[in-house]
């Protein structure tokens, strides 16, 4: 009551003075402030479903990934980082092109020219990585973050370093109990979103919410080869609160908000020309790149520092079983390069 009532004085006051209105948001979570302000300072992670052909695939031929009942099996993760390089990160990224030449690239189809924006892409190359041989991928000079958890899910998160490794750390011991208790069964991603969320919780009451925002992409349920659900994607706040976005785009981070408006625009234009909604990954890119581009220009933010890395995530329709890629990142600079200039022709 007092707080309600100190709230109807403030704004009363502000229209007295002729400031704008700032009414705080009323929560009983304490430091929700500072905490949602670490997990998108810096990183952004968005995703966009895509139907993923496996070039590799000899089991079905092109007739029947074109078919009309065919939907999207996968996901492309998108993370940008507005921080620059370290000295680190550039020896790192390069020395990892260096390497490049013993990368084992696999290429995808190209997308066809009804549903790509540009006519002069090359394929998109990817490089696969089993699951079961790396457990994340992180910079903390990013404030980004991806990881497998287990064999039927996927995570990205952004803000505080050191919290995001805290609860990698507690979520993969709860996946790798999971795996002893019940052989190879595989937790459900909605199970799995859960018990990450009570972790958030449990550290909310105890005091300082977690500095974080996470981005859950995986399976219902361990599928049979004749009937793969589609993937399914939750979001968790500082305050473990999670949301399902059932399997079609959202974006967690720095511009969240102003992202997830631009990849359903995007999403809509491209169903106009693709009505079976199944999405090409190089499509998938361009949308999430255009709508990351387009929310930093709208919010006047430099982009020249922006650095980009891309994940490709998908259920094979043979197997039933995960499998997960990493784009060329030259291949991603380009999109981005694409996109930025076909943003800047539409200025003019």
């Amino acid at each position: 009551m007092f707080l309600s009532a100190l709230s109807l004085f403030s704004l009363l006051l502000s229209l007295v003075m002729g400031a704008p209105a700032a009414v705080p948001m009323e929560t009983p979570v304490r430091n929700w402030g500072p905490s949602w302000a670490a997990s998108c300072a810096r990183g952004t992670s968005m995703v966009v479903s895509c139907r993923v052909v496996d070039s590799t695939d000899k089991h079905k031929n092109e007739d029947e990934h074109s078919s009309s009942d065919v939907r999207n099996n996968g996901i492309l993760l998108l993370l940008r980082s507005t921080t620059p390089p370290t000295v680190a990160t550039k020896l790192q990224y390069q020395k990892d092109l260096l390497s490049s030449s013993t990368i084992s690239w696999t290429e995808l189809p190209a997308a066809t020219l009804s549903t790509s924006n540009f006519t002069d892409v090359s394929p998109m190359r990817l490089e696969k990585k089993p699951l079961e041989e790396f457990r994340s991928v992180m910079d903390d000079s990013h404030g980004c973050f991806w990881t497998p958890f287990g064999a039927s899910a996927l995570c990205a998160m952004t803000g505080l370093s050191s919290d995001v490794t805290h609860l990698c750390r507690v979520v993969q011991r709860r996946v790798h109990t999971h795996r002893t208790d019940y052989d190879v069964s595989p937790m459900a991603t909605s199970s799995l979103t859960q018990a990450m969320s009570r972790t958030v919780r449990e550290s909310t009451m105890a005091g300082r919410p977690f500095g974080l925002q996470a981005l859950v992409v995986g399976k219902q349920q361990h599928a049979s080869s004749n009937n793969n659900p589609p993937l399914h994607v939750y979001s968790i706040d500082p305050s473990g609160a999670w949301r399902c976005w059932g399997s079609g785009c959202t974006a967690i981070g720095k511009l969240a908000e102003s992202i997830r408006r631009h990849l359903y625009g995007g999403l809509v234009a491209s169903s106009s020309s693709n009505p079976n909604n199944n999405i090409h990954p190089q499509v998938a890119m361009e949308i999430a790149m255009q709508a990351s581009v387009t929310a930093s220009q709208e919010a006047s933010l430099n982009q020249d520092n922006d650095q980009y890395d891309a994940v490709l995530f998908w259920v094979d329709d043979v197997t039933g079983a995960c499998q997960v890629a990493t784009v060329d990142p030259q291949w991603v600079q380009d999109c981005r390069d694409r996109v930025t200039k076909s943003l800047l022709e539409e200025q003019v």
